[in-house]
C-alpha cells in the first residue's frame, strides 16, 4: 500500500513540485502494542457511561456475530493506529539563499 501512496504523492502535481524527494513506509504495530492498547480502550469502554458510547458497543457487537460483549470492546478494529504510515518528504528550496535550518524547520 505504501508504494500505492507513493505514487498517489508523485502524481500530484502540486506537491511535487514543491518537495525534493518523497519516501512512504508502512509498518503493522507490534502485537504486544496492540494488545496493551486493546486493553486501554476496554478500560475506558468500561468506564463510559454515555449513550453515545453505548451505541458504539451494542453496534461492535452485532457486527461480531453474537460474540460477547467484552469480546466486542477489545475488537482490533478499535485501534485506530494499527497501521502506521509515514510520509518523508524534503521540500524544494524556495530561493538559492534559503538556509538548512530554514528549509527544515518549513
Amino acid at each position: 500500500r505504501s508504494s500505492r501512496i507513493e505514487q498517489l504523492l508523485r502524481s500530484d502535481p502540486i506537491f511535487i513540485d514543491q518537495v525534493d524527494e518523497v519516501s512512504v513506509s508502512s509498518r503493522v504495530k507490534e502485537p504486544y502494542s496492540l494488545w496493551r492498547k486493546m486493553l486501554r480502550y476496554r478500560w475506558d469502554a468500561a468506564k463510559a457511561k454515555t449513550e453515545s458510547a453505548k451505541r458504539v458497543m451494542e453496534d461492535d457487537l452485532d457486527s461480531n456475530d453474537g460474540n460477547s460483549r467484552s469480546n466486542a470492546m477489545i475488537s482490533i478494529k478499535l485501534v485506530p493506529d494499527a497501521i502506521a504510515l509515514r510520509v518523508i518528504f524534503r521540500a524544494m528550496k524556495m530561493s538559492a539563499s534559503e538556509d538548512d535550518e530554514s528549509l527544515r524547520t518549513r
